[in-house]
């Protein structure tokens, strides 16, 4: 039977090889950014014990370099689903945090907000520097009501329509923003998406 030639190793064309390439690229930083967040939780659920028992030092942190950091991963992971994510902000605004809780916080919202995107829409990452420092991701999704808001950083609480995850992953949000002596909410976006804020102590 005959070898069929583009099967072969060495004869594969050059633009089956920059595809193939492209699409390893593309599962490799798909994991890596999944992986990342996976530990982040579990980093998460080892704070969250320990802030429910005792008070976690906060430190001086570049929230809008971690912001903008944060975005390039996920870029390549939104492109999968042809959505855009991109950063709005200054270049620099301090706040005060605990360790990763900025990280944490912007994973877990893009995360959420990811899996809800349709097609053709954008996720942005927004920080507004201030007396209080404010994060925002909005997404263009169905949303929540006013009272799923409400309940959504409830432990084990998840929206009908969520089959992911644990339930964990706001209620790690809301214990890391208060740990660091912040605060963190959603709200509904019109006409249609979700707004999730997280309010860190500034400098100003």
């Amino acid at each position: 039977m005959l070898r069929r030639p583009l099967n072969h190793p060495h004869l594969t064309s050059p633009a089956h090889a920059r595809s193939t390439r492209a699409h390893d690229g593309n599962a490799a930083r798909f994991h890596g950014v999944k992986q990342g967040l996976v530990c982040r939780n579990n980093e998460g659920l080892l704070l969250l014990s320990r802030t429910e028992s005792s008070s976690a030092p906060v430190e001086l942190v570049n929230l809008a370099v971690i912001a903008r950091d944060r975005v390039g991963p996920w870029q390549a992971l939104a492109r999968e689903h042809d959505v855009t994510v991109r950063f709005e902000g200054p270049v620099n605004a301090f706040g005060f945090a605990v360790k990763t809780a900025p990280e944490q916080v912007i994973d877990n919202y893009v995360d959420n907000a990811l899996g809800v995107s349709p097609a053709g829409s954008r996720i942005i990452v927004r920080v507004v520097d201030g007396p209080q420092v404010t994060v925002i991701v909005l997404d263009e999704g169905p949303g929540l009501s006013i009272d799923d808001c409400g309940r959504a950083f409830d432990r084990f609480w998840r929206a009908t329509s969520d089959n992911r995850g644990s339930g964990l992953g706001l209620t790690i949000v809301s214990r890391l923003m208060f740990a660091s002596g912040g605060s963190a909410r959603l709200e509904p976006r019109a006409p249609r998406g979700l707004k999730a804020i997280a309010l860190f102590p500034g400098t100003k």
